[in-house]
């Protein structure tokens, strides 16, 4: 069933007709409707269809949640900074524990809000551009961008008062 939602919702996203699909993959309507309707796609058609709408296979078969084709390359490209940096950068490993640490997070309640993980995004966000900035010699984006991962990191400081206060509320129920 996965299939049939997962292949209706990318072709509805698109606002794309299945006589579309059919036309530019060339893969019959009735197969597209057929895939949509729960029906398994052979590993051909759907490798086609997953080239098509930009996703993995295993995201169309429904054996992952990740949308993205390339979630591979990031292995690579942990590699590749890891060679680059002599080891002084982020490692595959290090992002895995704190992914972890955040699910352990919101799955003990979140004590402190979201806080921390929009502190992070954001953080990640700003942190993201200052580097490309970098790279292209905008010294004055660079700054900016800079200065606002600052900023989403120094939230990560609120945790502290928003723990206490949750626990100094509990205390005085």
């Amino acid at each position: 069933m996965i299939g049939k939602t997962r292949l209706r919702q990318l072709r509805e996203e698109r606002d794309l007709k299945q006589t579309t699909v059919a036309q530019e993959t060339g893969l019959s309507r009735s197969t597209i409707s057929n895939y949509e309707s729960g029906m398994t796609p052979s590993t051909a058609n759907g490798t086609i269809l997953a080239a098509y709408y930009g996703v993995s296979l295993d995201y169309i078969l429904g054996l992952t949640d990740e949308r993205n084709a390339d979630v591979g390359g990031i292995s690579k490209s942990f590699a590749v900074l890891n060679k680059l940096t002599d080891g002084k950068g982020p490692s595959a490993s290090d992002v895995a524990a704190l992914l972890d640490a955040s699910v352990a997070y919101l799955c003990n309640g979140a004590p402190c809000g979201m806080t921390p993980i929009v502190a992070w995004k954001d953080f990640m966000a700003h942190l993201t551009d200052a580097l490309r900035f970098a790279g292209s010699g905008d010294t004055v984006a660079m700054l900016d961008s800079a200065n606002a991962a600052v900023v989403a990191a120094l939230d990560v400081t609120k945790m502290p008062a928003m723990l206490l206060g949750k626990k100094e509320g509990k205390q005085n129920a």
